[in-house]
């Protein structure tokens, strides 16, 4: 397993040097664009909320924890909640 931040060359790189390695994204940077995604006065509560979901014991579990966080702020933060949504499977490999 290769943990990268989503950089192209990086990934690039990883696929013709380790061909058959799993792929995670890096939850820190995931974290940080999704911030850029909230404005302020919601990101503490939401990003806190968002972090309740790589704390899970398992994929499954993480996975319906994206979903109760998706339905508390998809009509709030659209954007961020799509973001999330996006990456998701690519977020879950570790487990």
């Amino acid at each position: 397993m290769v943990t990268t931040d989503g950089n192209r060359g990086v990934m690039n790189a990883v696929d013709r040097r380790y061909p058959v390695s799993k792929r995670q994204r890096c939850w820190a940077h995931i974290m940080g664009n999704l911030a850029t995604k909230i404005p302020k006065r919601f990101q503490e509560q939401c990003l806190a909320q968002a972090k309740t979901i790589y704390r899970q014991q398992s994929a499954g579990g993480a996975i319906r924890a994206f979903r109760c966080w998706s339905r508390n702020w998809t009509y709030v933060v659209p954007k961020a909640v799509a973001f999330l949504e996006e990456h998701l499977e690519s977020l879950v490999v570790f487990y």
